[in-house]
């Protein structure tokens, strides 16, 4: 089968089209209906901690597949290797990206961010479709470093524009916030304790669960939300919505969790 291969070439299209339907259908449901079509824990977690907001990535999935169906179409008409060499680098940032995602996540996590993997095998099998279309090409070495290069160099700008930060900066931090809440905004128990808190006037230090999650891990806590009290050079941990209330006195009697169990969120790590 040659590269003029109508049904790969078909298939490619295919399988990019369906990826910009897939990605832009969550980035609509996330942006204007606050839903999202992974309602996993794993996935709610996996927004938590995505170095890039998750609404940037989606975008940069949805110019990968328009690109990609663009550059395919004009390697079509034209059979020019300035093209081809495009879309094999695209590919290759691509795989590189996917992967580097897949990997932190699975180090993370212990359930698969079912959203995640499914874009994965998308590029994986939109990837393999162009190689077969493209098979008679040949790849040089130079062709191909240069594609890794290209690779490595987008997935390092992409950490590069992360917005990474530490949990407690400075050692004056520690010593100042008495109270410090680790929380999750899809944690309804979280967004009731705040509201509560708030309500008293209580000062506390938050921190999103994206910068604490090193801490949360290591430390094996499994639910939300999470009060650290510091205490000289002694910090206790008050661990669940009821432990926390009850530490606060806050007046709220139920666990929103619980309350609304139908409507999920992340007071459980997984």
């Amino acid at each position: 089968m040659n590269r003029r291969s109508p049904v790969l070439l078909k298939i490619s299209y295919l399988i990019f089209t369906f990826g910009i339907f897939l990605v832009g259908l969550e980035y609509i449901l996330e942006n204007f209906f606050r839903k999202s079509l992974c309602t996993a824990s794993s996935c709610l977690i996996a927004k938590e901690l995505l170095l890039l907001e998750k609404n940037y990535l989606l975008l940069i999935a949805l110019f990968f597949y328009f690109f990609l169906i663009l550059l395919l179409f004009f390697y079509q008409k034209t059979e020019g290797t300035f093209f081809r060499n495009l879309i094999f680098w695209l590919l290759t940032a691509g795989l590189i990206g996917d992967t580097y995602l897949i990997a932190f996540l699975s180090l993370q996590i212990k359930e698969p961010c079912w959203f995640c993997l499914t874009v994965f095998l998308i590029t994986l099998s939109g990837t393999i479709s162009v190689f077969l279309y493209l098979k008679k090409e040949a790849i040089s070495s130079l062709q191909f470093l240069l594609a890794l290069i290209f690779g490595m160099f987008s997935l390092g700008l992409g950490l590069y524009f992360s917005s990474s930060s530490t949990l407690i900066s400075t050692e004056s931090d520690v010593k100042n916030a008495t109270l410090i809440l680790i929380y999750s905004n899809h944690c309804p128990a979280c967004q009731k304790v705040i509201a509560e808190s708030e309500k008293l006037g209580l000062k506390i230090k938050k921190i999103p669960l994206k910068d604490a999650f090193p801490l949360l891990k290591t430390l094996n806590i499994k639910n939300l939300p999470c009060l650290l009290e510091v205490k000289e050079a002694k910090v206790e941990i008050f661990v669940g919505f009821e432990a926390v209330k009850e530490r606060l006195n806050l007046e709220a009697t139920t666990n929103p969790c619980y309350e609304n169990p139908q409507e999920g969120g992340l007071c459980a790590i997984p």
